[in-house]
Formats: C-alpha cells, sequence, structure tokens
C-alpha cells in the first residue's frame, strides 16, 4: 500500500516537474520576438514642456506600432528599429461639465487639443529609430496666427 502511494507522489510529481517545464519553455519562448530600443524624450510645445499627451510611433515598414503617454513633457517607451510617422497629441483643461443632467452629476473636464495636427492627424513627422536610440526629443512650435 506504502509502495503504491510511494509510487502516486512520484508520478504526480514528476508530471508536475513536466507540467513546469513545458510552461516556462513557452513562457520563453513568447518572449521573443524583435529586438527593441528603450529610449526616453521630451516633448515641447512653443518652448514648455507639454502638460500631458500621447505619443505615438506608426511604422513605415514592416514593425508593430508603439506608443507612450506623456506627462510633463517626458515619456519613455520601446521599439523596434525601423522609420516610423510620430503622431502627437495633447490637451488642456479649460472647464468641467456636467456628466448626467442631474444635480448630483459628476464633473468632467473639458479638453481642448493644444498641439497643431500637423504633429498628429496630419504629422509628416518621420522619425528613425536605431538598436541604440536613448533619446528622442519633440520640438514641437504652433504656426503663425494659431
Amino acid at each position: 500500500m506504502n509502495s503504491d502511494r510511494h509510487r502516486n507522489a512520484s508520478t504526480a510529481l514528476a508530471l508536475l516537474a513536466m507540467l513546469s517545464a513545458a510552461f516556462a519553455a513557452t513562457a520563453i519562448g513568447c518572449s521573443r520576438g524583435p529586438a527593441k530600443a528603450a529610449f526616453a524624450g521630451r516633448v515641447t510645445l512653443d518652448g514648455e514642456p507639454l502638460p500631458q499627451g500621447a505619443i505615438s510611433f506608426y511604422p513605415l515598414s514592416r514593425a508593430p506600432s508603439a506608443g507612450a503617454v506623456i506627462e510633463n513633457g517626458s515619456y519613455q517607451m520601446t521599439a523596434v528599429p525601423g522609420s516610423y510617422r510620430v503622431e502627437i497629441t495633447g490637451s488642456k483643461v479649460v472647464g468641467q461639465k456636467k456628466r448626467y443632467d442631474t444635480p448630483d452629476s459628476p464633473m468632467d473636464d473639458v479638453l481642448q487639443p493644444v498641439v497643431p495636427a500637423e504633429y498628429n492627424s496630419a504629422s509628416k513627422l518621420v522619425q528613425e529609430v536605431k538598436l541604440d536610440t536613448k533619446t528622442l526629443d519633440f520640438v514641437l512650435v504652433t504656426p503663425a496666427g494659431k
């Protein structure tokens, strides 16, 4: 009886070890892929750090897109080396409005875009990312008259 119990326990441990090894091999295999550059940067608009926004890198070749949140003019991200079209968005709070038409409604911020279209929806910004890229800064300027 003890022999059967010992054999069942050994079989269970062996099965557990094999499943663990298979899971570890799968997890390691999933982490493979193209090498990525890890970099950071600053985004300014008219000489001032962009308070909040987003930066998106859309590949011009066969690479995945990448993006990050901009906070206080700074961002950090990773991207596969290649050429990208870059879009930068940002907004500022210009007021508040009620979420619902009730007296106890929570208030939501009303946001106004501050980054000109030529840096986001109509962006012609192109950036090359290399494996050794560490810093990419973007200096944005509002066109005269806007």
